[in-house]
């Protein structure tokens, strides 16, 4: 039986120096090219190489993570951010009481007069903080985008529907106003696909789709999508 001494040696040899130490039990899992796992523990996550160090029942398996059925990647990566978002903070100093200056003093003698400490200068107050304007544009872009990719992740059908988009990425034309409407947009564009299909012992296929959407937001509320049509 291997020690858990002689599993460490062998993590610390294999994984890469950029990869970012995880901790995700995945239990039993079919990898997306048909392949089993059991018991599995996700190690390490390299972003670079797009790869993870699973352990699976006592054996080190370096997979890429699009092999991963869904949700695992999206888990993965989250761990390995919080990870990468730790920093250590210093401690500001505090300030040298020998170097802060001594507060005037009134003294008094049966010769000396009563010196009386100096007012302090009148600071006008500060201003209220001006908001600084937002911009409708970004803002509806960012929403249109965020449609996109949720839409072809969970509702895109194409085929047999056996089908998992292991990656996308959107690519935006323009989002400019609609004419003879208040605060609607139009943004066009373009999304590419990768697809994972198991039908017929499984394969791997790209494609590309053009898209527009209009947004709408109404006094009070947030930014909507009203009509989404794939070109």
């Amino acid at each position: 039986m291997k020690t858990p001494l002689f599993i460490l040696l062998i993590v610390a040899c294999i994984a890469p120096a950029c990869a970012e130490p995880v901790t995700v039990p995945i239990g039993r899992v079919r990898l997306l090219d048909g392949r089993t796992l059991t018991n599995a523990v996700v190690r390490s996550y390299d972003p670079e190489a797009s790869k993870v160090l699973v352990v699976s029942n006592g054996n080190l398996v370096l997979i890429p993570i699009s092999l991963l059925p869904p949700p695992f990647p999206e888990q993965i990566k989250a761990a390995s951010a919080r990870a990468a978002d730790l920093v250590q903070t210093t401690p500001v100093p505090a300030p040298d009481a020998s170097t802060a200056p001594d507060p005037q003093v009134a003294t008094t003698s049966s010769t000396a007069p009563i010196v009386q400490p100096s007012p302090a200068p009148q600071v006008p107050a500060p201003g209220a903080p001006v908001a600084q304007p937002v911009d409708e544009r970004r803002a509806h872009r960012d929403v249109a985008r965020t449609h996109v990719l949720r839409y072809y992740k969970y509702e895109f059908r194409s085929g047999s529907n056996a089908i998992a988009v292991t990656d996308s990425d959107v690519a935006i034309d323009e989002t400019e106003p609609v004419p003879g409407w208040l605060n609607r947009f139009r943004t066009t564009g373009k999304v590419y696909l990768e697809i994972y299909e198991s039908v017929g012992g499984g394969s791997f296929r790209r494609s590309s789709h053009r898209f527009e959407i209009l947004t709408e937001q109404k006094p009070g509320e947030e930014i909507k999508v009203v009509d989404f049509t794939r070109k």
